[in-house]
């Protein structure tokens, strides 16, 4: 194992054989940062473990892919289908309030939002995708209108989603009624 290794699917035990202080925000070899590769790890308590202690340890959650512009929302959400539970909740929290950008957008999956919607159209809206949402909506700074995944904004990408994915549609409608946001011509009428 190496660390970058134990990062994307260790323990926490066996991330600290490896780490050393200095190494909380270096860039590796793809620009990737220790919390960039800690959000790769399959293992939900594990991957919260050692993202908390990098977070403890000054990791600045605001670390972008420099080729894709994607940040480690899009990481967590990306891992959805391997059954978010309370920590990935918690852990979702901090990075937000560490100032981790909800509305940038990744080349391949959009905006953090839109990434988090493909996987709950694809697997399932369950209690996991709920928390997540429930999180994500309850900020006042989401801009459902940023163009993304296929040169479509998230407020659009919902509304193709509307049938297997009713509540994170409904959630988009709340969203727009609750903060007062003009939907753009461009997205009325869909139909």
């Amino acid at each position: 194992m190496t660390l970058v290794g134990t990062a994307r699917s260790g323990s926490l035990e066996e991330f600290l054989e490896y780490y050393q202080p200095g190494d909380v925000n270096r860039r590796f070899s793809g620009g990737e940062t220790l919390i960039a590769h800690a959000m790769s790890n399959k293992d939900a308590v594990n991957r919260a473990a050692i993202a908390n202690f990098l977070l403890d340890e000054g990791a600045d959650p605001t670390w972008r892919d420099r080729g894709t512009g994607g940040n480690v929302l899009h990481t967590l959400f990306g891992r959805y289908r391997n059954n978010a539970q309370e920590v990935d909740l918690a852990l979702l929290r901090r990075l937000l309030a560490g100032g981790v950008g909800v509305n940038e957008v990744n080349k391949r999956w959009g905006t953090p939002l839109q990434t988090l919607m493909e996987q709950a159209a694809q697997w399932g809206e369950d209690n996991a995708v709920h928390g997540y949402l429930t999180i994500m909506f309850a900020r006042d700074d989401l801009d459902l209108f940023t163009i993304g995944q296929f040169k479509r904004p998230t407020y659009r990408t919902s509304w193709n989603f509307r049938e297997v994915a009713p509540v994170q549609w409904g959630m988009v409608q709340k969203y727009v009624a609750d903060h007062g946001l003009l939907v753009p011509e461009s997205e009325r009428d869909l139909s």
